[in-house]
């Protein structure tokens, strides 16, 4: 019976932690990378839409997501972005559940949709 109830505890707090992580659906308004000012090698990501569910550190009223560009797979989300601005197609992005680069989301994962 114990380990049942560890279990159970366990995936509480797995469950909760991924509720207050955001999401974010548009269009690509711009895409800001900060090089030496403000969080450096960040790059911010303006939707055409308001992030919907974002964690209480995410006060952001602009409608931006932001990418660490240190990670391999914040290169690629960044590329993304940029393929979906040029191309004018939807992005949408998961948030991390925490922020970086002051009061907004960090980007978990995205999709580049049709």
């Amino acid at each position: 019976m114990i380990k049942i109830s560890k279990i159970m505890s366990f995936l509480v707090c797995i469950y909760s932690v991924t509720a207050f992580a955001g999401t974010a659906e548009g269009k690509v308004s711009w895409i800001q990378v900060n090089v030496n000012t403000g969080s450096p090698n960040i790059a911010l990501v303006k939707f055409s839409n308001m992030p919907e569910a974002s964690p209480a550190c995410a006060t952001d009223v602009n409608g931006r997501m932001a990418v660490s560009l240190e990670s391999e797979g914040g290169k690629a989300f960044y590329a993304m972005a940029l393929a979906a601005q040029a191309s004018g197609k939807t992005l949408w992005a998961a948030g991390a559940g925490r922020c970086i680069g002051g009061a907004v989301e960090e980007v978990d994962y995205g999709r580049l949709k049709n």
